[in-house]
């Protein structure tokens, strides 16, 4: 009766409201992590396992040379890793370190990832690596004349300023996922 008339006078002829029920909604995203790291089967090399690895130092005599080390790129993170940079640098750069050379391939193939100056070295890899998986690599540093899973390579070796001095490379390694 009167309620529903005063209720009317309130809102104005021709007014209406519209009531909705409330609604919520909830859920959870989570997202995992990007991992990669550099590990080497030689324990002492300094950053084992991160994405900065030190290789063992170079000190040579002789003008022709050849140094190996496996390395794996592992995706130690949860989410997959889609490509993958690995760079070096070397430190001194002195004359050792700008005369030597370097071949990149998977470990085992000669599929050549690389092949030109060590503290140059730039391996771009569209390779997918899933969480806990790695991909093998050898890198060889060398002088001269030698034999490497890139091939013969043919030098005019060490020169003479750079004999007696040492010099270590660093590998660095970056990840997209």
């Amino acid at each position: 009766g009167v309620g529903g008339i005063l209720g009317l006078g309130l809102l104005g002829v021709g007014a209406h409201a519209t009531f909705t029920p409330s609604a919520t909604a909830h859920q959870t995203i989570s997202s995992g992590t990007l991992g990669l790291v550099l590990f080497s089967p030689t324990a002492a090399e300094t950053g084992n396992t991160t994405n900065n690895l030190t290789l063992d130092p170079i000190t040579t005599s002789g003008a022709t040379f050849i140094q190996q080390e496996r390395i794996g790129v592992k995706n130690a993170g949860t989410d997959p890793i889609k490509s993958f940079t690995v760079t070096t640098s070397a430190n001194p750069t002195n004359g050792l370190a700008t005369n030597v050379m370097a071949c990149v391939t998977y470990d085992g193939t000669s599929t050549v990832l690389y092949t030109g100056p060590a503290h140059a070295v730039h391996v771009v890899q569209a390779h997918t690596v899933t969480s806990g998986h790695f991909v093998p690599l050898r890198i060889q540093l060398y002088a001269g004349t030698v034999n490497t899973n890139c091939g013969t390579k043919t030098g005019p070796g060490l020169p003479a300023t750079a004999l007696g001095q040492s010099s270590t490379f660093t590998m660095r390694v970056v990840g997209t996922g």
